[in-house]
């Protein structure tokens, strides 16, 4: 964790913005903002991390803001953040348009995955890597494709399985679990 700024929800339903954890920031991007609501990237400035602050960092979370929203029904003042969009690497553009966020957790409902990548190469266009054990059966890799298809809609859906010891998935890399290939300028 970067710990560069922080959004909590209150038991009424309000994502709060903490001032004073550290300053906020929103990177307006075009294609997820409309005249009402400003989406894009987050950028967070630490405020209470003296050994080494990070300033205006790029936390790599997409946020949706709602500028003149009213106050919470909680009572507390703190700005408010409309959604919290999810990791900007892991939204993927359906055909009617729609982004779906955290398309990873597919994968906390089945068994014998040990790594796994979701990546999209156009609107209806989508592949899934996985290295498996013996336990992802035939059955088990359906219900990955039937459920990434209900939540991007009628699409080709490939799984391709990794070989143990392939070093596109090593244990201590860092990797992006969903990657999409689209262009910008074609979505919204």
């Amino acid at each position: 964790m970067e710990r560069t700024a922080g959004i909590s929800q209150c038991p009424e339903g309000g994502y709060h913005v903490n001032l004073e954890y550290g300053v906020l920031e929103i990177e307006r991007e075009d294609r997820l903002s409309t005249e009402s609501v400003t989406a894009g990237p987050a950028i967070g400035t630490s405020l209470h991390n003296l050994a080494m602050p990070l300033i205006r960092y790029r936390i790599g979370d997409s946020i949706e803001f709602r500028p003149g929203r009213g106050r919470c029904p909680c009572g507390r003042t703190l700005p408010l953040c409309e959604r919290i969009l999810g990791r900007s690497q892991d939204i993927l553009v359906t055909k009617d348009g729609r982004y779906v966020a955290n398309a990873f957790i597919i994968f906390n409902f089945v068994r014998g995955v040990s790594w796994f990548q979701i990546l999209q190469y156009d609107l209806d266009c989508f592949e899934i890597k996985v290295r498996a054990g013996e336990a992802f059966t035939l059955k088990e890799e359906e219900k990955v494709k039937g459920t990434l298809g209900r939540l991007v809609g009628p699409a080709r859906i490939d799984v391709r399985r990794i070989p143990d010891g392939d070093p596109v998935c090593g244990a201590a890399q860092k990797y992006r679990s969903v990657v999409s290939m689209m262009d910008r300028d074609r979505v919204g």
